[in-house]
């Protein structure tokens, strides 16, 4: 599956609340591209909306670097 295809998924996913699965496919989409900020962005909310403060923070300011 292409970058493309997953961001589509985690997107839908994520709009349909699951935002564990939403979380997994970020990270995911991360590990072939780790510059992509809005990714970042994506993954921090995923966290938040479960309540994983600490890691939606590192997530956000890592967005924030890439693209201020």
């Amino acid at each position: 599956m292409d970058i493309n295809a997953l961001v589509d998924r985690a997107l839908s996913l994520h709009q349909a609340g699951d935002l564990a699965g939403a979380e997994a496919l970020y990270r995911d989409i991360l590990v072939a591209g780790p510059g992509l900020a809005d990714i970042h962005y994506l993954l921090g909310m995923a966290a938040l909306g479960q309540g994983k403060v600490a890691v939606a923070i590192k997530s956000m300011r890592t967005a924030v670097r890439l693209k201020p």
